[in-house]
């Protein structure tokens, strides 16, 4: 997942959203979220991941955290 994380960090970069490639993020984070029953992932037809969100709660409203997704997908 760190490289589809790159991947759609380039996109964001372009398209001038620096403040989304610059929030901290990290495996533990998406570890964190998978247990929680709140990182859910995207497969390609050949089972692949092809991207991911990860969710948050607060105050008893779900948010995405963070929404990556490689380009073809």
């Amino acid at each position: 997942m760190p490289q589809i994380e790159n991947a759609a960090d380039q996109r964001y970069r372009r398209t001038g959203l620096d403040l989304v490639v610059d929030m901290p993020h990290s495996l533990a984070s998406l570890e964190a979220g998978r247990r929680r029953g709140l990182l859910w992932v995207a497969t390609s037809p050949r089972n692949r991941v092809v991207g991911f969100v990860l969710m948050e709660i607060k105050g008893g409203t779900a948010w995405i955290e963070q929404l990556s997704v490689l380009d073809r997908w």
